[in-house]
C-alpha cells in the first residue's frame, strides 16, 4: 500500500527547507571569517574617505541606480563585511525561490523539473564572483528580481480580474526595471520573458488574451531601453551604446568574427564547462585538509537533496515522459541572455568575467535539468542530478575557501606591517608579495588595506586621493621601476600617484615566513621570493616607514583577531629597532625570542640580530648567529653584503672571519 501523497503546501515547505539547507552548506561555512575580496576594498575605502555622495558619484557614469542602492546598504551594514555577505546569500536564496516559482508556473505538472532547475540555478558553479560580497551584491539582488519579474509576467495570465492583473503586471514591471537598473547586461533575459510568453500563449487556454500580454511584456525592456539610449547620457565607453556602435563600424568584419567565436565559447562555458572547469580551478589549489572539508560539505548536501527527490516521488510529481519544451526554452533563453554581453565585447569565462554567467544561469539551469529529464530511467535522472549538486556544492565551497584563504593571508601580512610600521609616509608606493596570492592587476588587494588601516578618512572631497598606491604584481611593474617614472591614475571616485622614489617593497614569500618590509640597502631575500621582488628590492626606500607614534589598530571584523606574539612579532620589532638604530633593543629582542624557544621560518630573519651583534661588537654571538645561516645559501650569501653595506653607511661593524672588508 503506497503512502498518501503530501499536500501541496506541505510539499512546498519541505522542498523549500531542503533548498535552504543545501544553499547553507554551499555558501555559509566560514561566512563569519570572510573579509573584503579584491575590488571590495575600493568600495569601502572610497566611502570612508568620500562620505555619503561617494556611491552616487561612483556610478553616475554608467549605472546610476547602484549609487542609492550601495548607500542604503552602507547605512545598514557599514564597514562590517559579515552583513554584506549575509545579504548576498539571502539574495541568492531569494533568486532560487523566484526561479522555482517561475518554473512551476511554466510547467505546473513537472514539479521535479521546477525544483531541480531552481536548485541548479541557486548553486550554479560558473558564477564564482559572489565571494566579493560588496562589489557583487547588486548582481545577487538583480538575479533575484529578474526571475521574480518573469514569474509575475507569467502569473498575470492566470489573473481573473483586471485589477488583480494590473497589480501583478505592475509588480512585474517594477521588479524588472529594478533588475535592469542594477545589472544592465541582464537585459537579454527580457528575450526570455518573451519566449515564456510565447510558450504560454501557444497553449489553448490562454490564447485569447495575447495582445495586451505582449504589450505589457514589451513595455519593460522598451521603456528601459528608451531611457538608456535617449535620456541617460552614459560616460563610460564600455556601456555607452553610441560608443559601442562606433567601435563596430570601425571594423565590422572583425567584430562579427569575434562575436561568432565568443558566442560559441560562451555557450559552451555556460552550458557545459561551468559544471567542471570552476571546480578544477578552485578545488585543487587547496590543501588536502581543505579539499576533504569541501568534499564533506558536498557529501552532506546529497542526503538532503535525496530527501527532496523522495518527497517529489512520494507526491507522485515525477515527470512521466520527457518534454522538449523546457529544453528548447532553456537553450533559446541561454542564447538570448548572452546577446547583450557579446554585443558589449564581453564573454562568459571563469577568471575575469565569471559574473557575466549569472543572468544566463537561469535558462542554463533549466536546460541542464531538462536534459537530465531525457535520460532513460528516473533512477538515472536522480543520480545525475545528485552528481551535479555534489559537484556544484564542492565547487562553490572550494571557491569560497580559496577566497577566504587569500583574505586571511592578506590580513596576516598587514597585522605584521602594523607591528613593523607605526606609520607610512603619504605618497608611498607599494609592491606587495603575498604568500600564494596571485592578485596580478587587482592592486586594491595591496593599496586597499594600507589606506584602510593608515589613512581611512579624508575631507570628503570627491574624487578622493589615496595616500598609498600600489603596483600590479606582474612583469610590467619592473618596466615602470626601470623607467624611474612618476604616474598618476584614477578610477571612478579615487585617484593615486605612483612615485618610484617612495617605493616600499613588502614580501612574505611563504606562510611560514614573516613579512619583510625591505630596505634596499640590505634586503631580506629568501629562495622563495619572486623574481619581481628581487628586481624591485634595490628601489625600496625604508624611509617611507615613519618610526614615531603608535600604529593604528586593525579592525577585527575586517582583519580578524590579531595573531599571537610569536617569532614574527619579535622580528618586526627588531627590524623597527634597526631602523631606529636602537641596537641594544635589537639584541634584547633576539635573546628573548631565543629564550622562549622561537625560531624563524626563513633563516634570513636572523639578519637584524646579526647586525646588532656586529655593531655592538660581540664576536662570539655574531659567530653563533652567522652559523645558523649555513643551511640557507641565499641567507648566507646576504651576510657579507649586508655587513659591507653597513660599513659603507657609516656604521662601525665588527670585523669577522666570515667577511673581510673590501
Amino acid at each position: 500500500m503506497s503512502k498518501r501523497p503530501l499536500s501541496p503546501r506541505v510539499l512546498t515547505i519541505l522542498l523549500g527547507v531542503a533548498m535552504v539547507s543545501i544553499a547553507a552548506l554551499a555558501y555559509l561555512p566560514g561566512i563569519d571569517e570572510r573579509g573584503y575580496y579584491r575590488d571590495d576594498w575600493y568600495y569601502i575605502v572610497d566611502r570612508l574617505k568620500g562620505g555619503s555622495h561617494t556611491f552616487q558619484t561612483m556610478f553616475f557614469i554608467d549605472r546610476p541606480a547602484r549609487g542609492p542602492f550601495f548607500e542604503a546598504a552602507w547605512r545598514v551594514f557599514g564597514a562590517n563585511p559579515l552583513p554584506w555577505h549575509l545579504a548576498s546569500w539571502l539574495a541568492r536564496l531569494a533568486g532560487g525561490a523566484a526561479a522555482w516559482w517561475l518554473f512551476h508556473l511554466l510547467f505546473p505538472q513537472r514539479k521535479w523539473l521546477a525544483w531541480s532547475s531552481a536548485l541548479l540555478y541557486l548553486l550554479y558553479p560558473g558564477y564564482r564572483s559572489w565571494v566579493s560580497g560588496v562589489e557583487f551584491l547588486p548582481m545577487a539582488v538583480s538575479a533575484a528580481l529578474h526571475p521574480l519579474s518573469l514569474a509575475f509576467t507569467v502569473y498575470s495570465l492566470r489573473c481573473a480580474t483586471p485589477m488583480r492583473k494590473l497589480a501583478v503586471l505592475t509588480a512585474a514591471a517594477l521588479s524588472g526595471w529594478a533588475a535592469l537598473a542594477l545589472v544592465d547586461y541582464a537585459i537579454g533575459l527580457e528575450l526570455l520573458r518573451l519566449l515564456c510568453l510565447a510558450l504560454l500563449l501557444s497553449r489553448p487556454l490562454v490564447r485569447r488574451r495575447h495582445l495586451s500580454d505582449w504589450m505589457a511584456a514589451l513595455a519593460i525592456p522598451a521603456l528601459y531601453l528608451f531611457w538608456r539610449v535617449f535620456l541617460f547620457q552614459g560616460q563610460r565607453a564600455e556601456t555607452n551604446p553610441a560608443d559601442l556602435a562606433a567601435r563596430y563600424l570601425q571594423a565590422p568584419l572583425e567584430t562579427l568574427r569575434w562575436w561568432v567565436v565568443t558566442t560559441l565559447e560562451s555557450l559552451l562555458n555556460q552550458l557545459v564547462f561551468a559544471w567542471g572547469v570552476p571546480l578544477h580551478m578552485s578545488a585543487f589549489s587547496l590543501s588536502l585538509t581543505q579539499i576533504l572539508a569541501c568534499v564533506l560539505l558536498a557529501l552532506l548536501s546529497l542526503p538532503v537533496a535525496w530527501v527532496g527527490l523522495r518527497l517529489l516521488q512520494r507526491a507522485e510529481c515525477a515527470d512521466q515522459t520527457p518534454d522538449s519544451q523546457p529544453l528548447w526554452l532553456g537553450l533559446a533563453g541561454t542564447a538570448a541572455a548572452l546577446v547583450p554581453i557579446i554585443l558589449a565585447n564581453r564573454m562568459v569565462e571563469f577568471i575575469h568575467y565569471a559574473h557575466y554567467s549569472l543572468p544566463a544561469a537561469l535558462p542554463a539551469a533549466l536546460t541542464t535539468a531538462a536534459l537530465l529529464g531525457h535520460l532513460r530511467s528516473r533512477r538515472l535522472v536522480n543520480a545525475a542530478l545528485l552528481l551535479l549538486i555534489f559537484l556544484s556544492v564542492w565547487s562553490q565551497t572550494a571557491n569560497e575557501r580559496g577566497a577566504r584563504e587569500e583574505q586571511q593571508r592578506i590580513a596576516a601580512l598587514w597585522h605584521q606591517v602594523l607591528w613593523r610600521a607605526p606609520d607610512l609616509r603619504e605618497g608611498t608606493l607599494l609592491l606587495v608579495q603575498y604568500p600564494g596570492v596571485d592578485y596580478l592587476e587587482d592592486i586594491d588587494a595591496a593599496q586597499g588595506p594600507a589606506n584602510y588601516l593608515y589613512r581611512p578618512y579624508d575631507d570628503g572631497v570627491l574624487p578622493v586621493w589615496y595616500s598609498y598606491s600600489a603596483l600590479p604584481f606582474k612583469d610590467n611593474a619592473a618596466a615602470f621601476l626601470a623607467a624611474q617614472r612618476s604616474m598618476g591614475a584614477g578610477y571612478r571616485t579615487h585617484h593615486t600617484t605612483s612615485n618610484v622614489d617612495l617605493l616600499l617593497v613588502i614580501s612574505q614569500p611563504t606562510t611560514a615566513s614573516c613579512a619583510h618590509l625591505q630596505d634596499g640597502r640590505w634586503p631580506r631575500l629568501s629562495a622563495s621570493d619572486a623574481a619581481l621582488t628581487r628586481y624591485a628590492v634595490p628601489y625600496s626606500r625604508i624611509s617611507t616607514i615613519l618610526t614615531t607614534g603608535s600604529a593604528p589598530q586593525a579592525d577585527p571584523l575586517v582583519f580578524g583577531p590579531p595573531p599571537e606574539r610569536g617569532w614574527c612579532w619579535y622580528y618586526q620589532q627588531a627590524e623597527l629597532a634597526v631602523q631606529r638604530e636602537d641596537w641594544p633593543t635589537v639584541r634584547e629582542l633576539g635573546r628573548e625570542a631565543e629564550t622562549t624557544g622561537l625560531s624563524p621560518g626563513e633563516l634570513v630573519e636572523w639578519m637584524p640580530f646579526i647586525q646588532a651583534e656586529a655593531v655592538l661588537g660581540d664576536a662570539q654571538a655574531l659567530a653563533r648567529l652567522a652559523e645558523r645561516l649555513r643551511d640557507d645559501p641565499s641567507a648566507q650569501d646576504a651576510l657579507c653584503p649586508t655587513l659591507q653595506a653597513m660599513r659603507q653607511a657609516g656604521y662601525g661593524v665588527l670585523d669577522t672571519p666570515f667577511c673581510q672588508p673590501q
